[in-house]
């Protein structure tokens, strides 16, 4: 290779990696108007929940502006097929300033959700964790991500106490949703939606795959599944076989117990089956196995009797 050749080639590479470097370089700031996320969560009577929420307008409280944040409930009714909804509502507001994330509950006081200026290592609030079992959590990793509309954005993984891990995004949220399920009153067997997907000004943003992101209108809506899964045997001993009717390249696989905590989380990846053992199982009872390829999900009860 001649040294002119040489020399080309090194300086096209440093170009490259400095345009890279740049873009990932760029803070995304959270949205301020017409951002909408949706939710999912599957819980123990095979019901699918959708909890959607939208940013739309400004308020001010104590002299403070902040960007008002609405929430909406849709429950798939699965034993009669038919849809609950709920009225849009209030949730509080929600404002940014120097890459710090802050939130006004409609009744409570302000407090930080986000904090963009946090390293690895840092702790942040439980309401980060996605099991909230110590009063802090620690970031473990933060890296670079390329979002659907073809952005670099920062995502910070957290170390979580129990069977998952949370993770939050620059200008998206967390696993969760846009607010931190802490800071939301929920009880027992309701924990944890998971976020399916987010769209500022209309545009699709999260997930990178997949454009099924607006509120459920009838039931007709609601994807048709591509996926089968099948348990054997069930009620079970020892163990069980998952099949799912087919080789999945990539899927995830969630072992949920009564009180909607995640046992077992387990990716799929170039295979037709799983095994779920007796030793993944705390005690005996009724588990929901939830699988998810893409955007779409199928739901199975399994027993386990020791």
């Amino acid at each position: 290779m001649s040294p002119f050749k040489k020399n080309y080639l090194i300086i096209l590479a440093v170009v490259v990696l400095s345009a890279n470097e740049a873009k990932a370089q760029t803070y995304v700031p959270f949205p301020t108007d017409s951002a909408f996320w949706k939710t999912h969560f599957v819980n123990l009577f095979l019901n699918e929940i959708y909890k959607t929420y939208e940013l739309a307008g400004d308020t001010t409280i104590d002299l403070q502006s902040y960007h008002k944040i609405y929430e909406t409930w849709t429950e798939h009714i699965f034993l009669i097929d038919s849809l609950i909804f709920s009225p849009k509502s209030y949730l509080g507001g929600m404002r940014e300033q120097d890459k710090i994330v802050y939130f006004k509950p409609a009744d409570d006081t302000e407090r930080i959700i986000y904090d963009f200026h946090l390293g690895v290592g840092d702790t942040v609030a439980s309401a980060l964790n996605s099991v909230p079992c110590n009063p802090f959590t620690t970031i473990t990793s933060i890296t670079d991500v390329v979002l659907a509309d073809g952005t670099f954005r920062k995502q910070y993984t957290l170390y979580s106490c129990g069977s998952s891990t949370n993770w939050y995004i620059e200008g998206v949220g967390n696993r969760f949703g846009p607010i931190p399920h802490y800071y939301e009153a929920w009880g027992p067997g309701t924990c944890c939606f998971e976020l399916t997907c987010y769209k500022d000004h209309g545009t699709l943003i999260y997930p990178t795959t997949g454009n099924e992101c607006s509120i459920l209108t009838s039931t007709h809506e609601i994807p048709n599944t591509f996926i089968s899964l099948s348990v054997y045997p069930n009620p079970f001993k020892e163990a069980c076989v998952i099949d799912f009717g087919k080789v999945i390249q990539k899927g995830n696989l969630k072992v949920i117990n009564e009180l909607g905590q995640i046992v077992a989380d387990k990716t799929i990846s170039n295979t037709n089956q799983e095994i779920i053992s007796a030793a993944e199982l705390s005690h005996s009872g009724i588990y929901l196995l939830t699988f998810s390829v893409g955007d779409q999900i199928v739901s199975r009860k399994i027993v386990f009797s020791r």
